[in-house]
Parts: structure tokens; sequence; C-alpha cells
């Protein structure tokens, strides 16, 4: 399990202030689970809507397009819609695209070496992390 990569991206969006009571949202999130807060959180401001299913799947890896989708919903950005096909390997018309190319024409994502994106990869730490300072304009100083 990379819980690491779910508490990164809560991490990302605890600058939405939202402070609420809740009850569980998500059937698979019960109540006293470890992330049930800012799940919840998450889920109220919009920046996670869960599965079609109604479940969340807390322990399910967050891919490199969810990652981004979400770090752009919790920093109230919306991606230019005109931005698309700008890898190879990201569908056109996809749920992701507009997401993935907008952050590549921002240069907060550059792809890999081979020129591709690699959309539904797991993120690793890494990359979220760097995904995180670009979207969130977080400067890190030099060493």
């Amino acid at each position: 399990m990379h819980r690491w990569k779910i508490s990164l991206t809560l991490i990302a969006a605890s600058s939405l202030a939202v402070t609420s009571v809740f009850a569980a949202v998500f059937p698979d999130v019960p109540t006293g689970h470890i992330f049930q807060d800012p799940i919840e959180q998450l889920a109220s401001a919009g920046v996670i809507n869960g599965n079609p299913d109604g479940n969340f799947y807390p322990d399910r890896d967050v891919n490199r397009a969810e990652m981004l989708k979400m770090l752009y919903l919790a920093q109230g950005r919306q991606p230019d819609p005109t931005s698309v096909r700008c890898f190879p390997d990201v569908l056109p018309g996809s749920w992701y695209e507009s997401f993935v190319c907008d952050a590549a024409a921002m240069r907060y994502v550059a792809g890999y070496s081979d020129g591709s994106f690699k959309p539904s990869q797991n993120v690793n730490r890494v990359e979220a992390l760097k995904m995180i300072q670009e979207v969130f304009e977080i400067t890190v100083p030099d060493i």
C-alpha cells in the first residue's frame, strides 16, 4: 500500500479551509479511518468525488492524471480546454486530457524522455512532490 500518495494529495489540498463535522461520505471510508476527515473535506470541497459505485477506495494508488486533476481542483485552477494533444499517450477527448495538456503548457510537467506522459501509471513520490510544488507554485530554495 502506498498511503503516502494519498497523504501527499491531502497535504497539498490542506490549504482548503473546510472545518465541519462529517458523517461517513463513502461506505468504504468508515468513521475513524485514518484518512476519513481529509477525504471528506476534499469531497465537500469538490476536489474528489469517489467512483461511480459510490466508493472511494482509500488504499488504491493514485495515477499521474488523477494527481494532476486533484491538484488543479484543490488550487481552484481550471485547465485551458484548448490544451489538447500534448503527448502521444494522452487520449484525445479523455477526462484527463485538458488537465495533463494544460499542465504541460504551464510547464508543471514535462513527461518522460520517450515523449510520453503515462497518465495511468501510478504517481511516485518524487513526481507527486514535483507536481505539488509546480501547481501550488511553491518555491524551493537552492541548497
